[in-house]
């Protein structure tokens, strides 16, 4: 239970109380007011002390307004404009302080004073179930790689542009447009509006599955045609087309899954797509044993995406199994008001633009790799091969810098939802002081035990010595990844998708590609000259991100546009 008492000083000395003051001026009986929101933990402080901590926030309401959207929190006013209120958090909205919420949930959103080494350590607690988790979510192409690898360059050429195709036409435009839940539905949580974070996760998905229709048509219907006209092996542009109608089958579930997962991110539910992992990765594993190398039950080549597809639905089921039968005293059901077919096909427009420029954001990025793939297809088949085992590897390494991006993004939109700018500005240093470090560690692994790694994709000598070439240059890549990670995942826990998706259309593909080609086939550095110009792009995208995500964000106006954002849908 949360209390809003007229006296802070008399309430009872309780350290283990939350005290939360809400403070009307005489604007009050005016047409406008404002509303200073100060949030107070394990101690109790005189609120107008602590209004300078936590930034303040100031929003115009009219006087019926502010009634309204109390009494929808079953609040009440005192006809007293100066007075406080007397509230009782404990009903169907909840509280992100209420002894209900497990330690995790109170790692991420705890309302006692912060300082950026809570952050780091808050942040790192989040992050470790999201490695664990995006490791063994990427492990599914690499172990793809590693089967089809030792079946030919060919088979293993195939593969690599079956998945930079998925990858470009489908995937990241799902994960680009399921990143409009980080913010919308973390920043709905952290202001109490718990149906409405329900609400945005079913529009996602039934957004996601109208756009993929034709995106499968594509790929059932019109991929080998397409990889005909820009590849001259015919065996390959059929191996790559046929990945891509077998992988089609697990698209929808795969849609599921990222939305489900961020659902319960969103409430501070890091572990769940853990555990479900934990189990479909080895099954994963398995299944490319047996449709592959299984002499009564391979199906060869073809093999590789069905088992990929497979395990696509069977991440959603597990995640499903979770919310049913879970014991988490965070209950995450609170937020699912059941499936509502026709709140999840209106509101759209209200995601859209977030959604638009998440899209932008990924899919840019993925394309100016994949264009790498398709650059390295013209210098050799051995430079194809190459790049794709460096694909997966930087694929992999990528994924401990984005995990942190998808805690401090959460724990961000949290705390501009609860209008907590303090927490705001030291989550955000936080974020990056960790970027460094975890890039400074890939870096040193991937350098030290380059031989190990590439040979546990291939054997080919003439691979091998063209990843060799490139290990310089992918070490180096580690630090400025990360950054990217980071300072992305700070836009989007800002709401600020925009920023990012100008960032990264303009700068890979006016400098980045640009340079790679130059180096890779003027200067004649090959493979290697197109890596250094993809980490000339990096280095201009983090920097801007950074910029516009740590030194110029007016958070004032971000944590009125949340609030703008979960009020118009308040009573839904």
């Amino acid at each position: 239970m949360v209390i809003l008492n007229s006296n802070p000083k008399s309430d009872p000395e309780n350290t283990e109380s939350t005290l939360i003051s809400f403070d009307f001026s005489n604007e009050l009986e005016n047409s406008d007011s404002r509303l200073n929101h100060s949030i107070f933990a394990n101690n109790t402080y005189n609120a107008n002390n602590n209004e300078e901590d936590d930034g303040g926030d100031e929003n115009d309401y009219n006087s019926n307004k502010n009634t309204n959207l109390l009494e929808t929190q079953h609040t009440y006013i005192s006809n007293d404009s100066k007075s406080k209120l007397k509230l009782n958090l404990n009903d169907s909205y909840g509280s992100v302080v209420d002894n209900q919420i497990n330690e995790e949930t109170l790692t991420l959103v705890s309302v006692d004073n912060t300082s950026i080494l809570k952050e780091i350590q808050g942040i790192t607690k989040s992050s470790m179930p999201l490695m664990v988790t995006f490791l063994l979510q990427r492990s599914f192409s690499a172990v793809s790689v590693f089967f089809v690898g030792h079946l030919g360059k060919t088979e293993l050429g195939a593969v690599t542009l079956g998945s930079m195709t998925a990858n470009i036409t489908g995937i990241s435009i799902i994960i680009g447009l399921a990143t409009c839940l980080d913010t919308l539905c973390s920043q709905a949580y952290g202001s109490k509006n718990y149906k409405l974070v329900g609400v945005y996760c079913q529009r996602c998905i039934a957004l996601l599955l109208t756009i993929i229709i034709p995106i499968l048509l594509f790929w059932i219907f019109l991929s080998e045609s397409f990889l005909n006209l820009i590849l001259s092996d015919k065996k390959l542009s059929s191996l790559s087309a046929s990945y891509l109608k077998i992988n089609s089958i697990g698209m929808p579930g795969f849609i599921l899954f990222e939305c489900l997962k961020r659902f319960l991110q969103s409430q501070g539910i890091f572990h769940a797509s853990t555990y479900v992992l934990i189990f479909c990765s080895p099954a994963n594993i398995l299944l490319h044993c047996l449709l592959i190398y299984n002499k009564s039950t391979s199906i060869g080549y073809l093999g590789a995406p069905l088992a990929v597809a497979i395990n696509y639905w069977l991440m959603p089921l597990g995640l499903i199994l979770y919310l049913v039968f879970n014991n988490n005293p965070i209950n995450p059901l609170k937020c699912w008001n059941g499936l509502n077919i026709r709140q999840a096909f209106k509101g759209w427009s209200r995601i859209i633009t977030l959604a638009i420029n998440g899209i932008i954001m990924i899919v840019s990025e993925f394309l100016a790799f994949e264009i790498l793939t398709l650059s390295s297809s013209y210098l050799s088949l051995s430079s194809l091969a190459a790049n794709s085992v460096i694909m997966s590897i930087i694929s992999i390494t990528y994924q401990l810098p984005f995990s942190i991006a998808i805690a401090v993004s959460t724990r961000l939109a949290n705390y501009v939802g609860a209008n907590l700018v303090e927490k705001c500005k030291n989550c955000v240093k936080a974020g990056i002081i960790l970027s460094l470090i975890m890039g400074l560690i890939d870096a040193i692994v991937l350098f030290s035990f380059k031989e190990n790694i590439s040979r546990f994709f291939t054997n080919d000598e003439e691979v091998l010595n063209e990843i060799y070439k490139c290990i310089t240059t992918l070490t180096v890549i580690q630090i400025f990844d990360s950054m990217n990670a980071i300072t992305s995942g700070i836009l989007r826990g800002e709401g600020m998708q925009e920023i990012g998706s100008i960032t990264n259309l303009s700068v890979h593909y006016l400098i980045g590609i640009p340079v790679s080609f130059f180096l890779g086939f003027k200067m004649n550095l090959r493979l290697n000259g197109l890596w250094i110009g993809m980490m000339v792009g990096l280095t201009v995208v983090s920097v801007i991100q950074g910029y516009y995500g740590i030194i110029k964000p007016n958070w004032d106006s971000l944590i009125r546009l949340a609030r703008y954002r979960t009020e118009i849908e308040r009573n839904i």
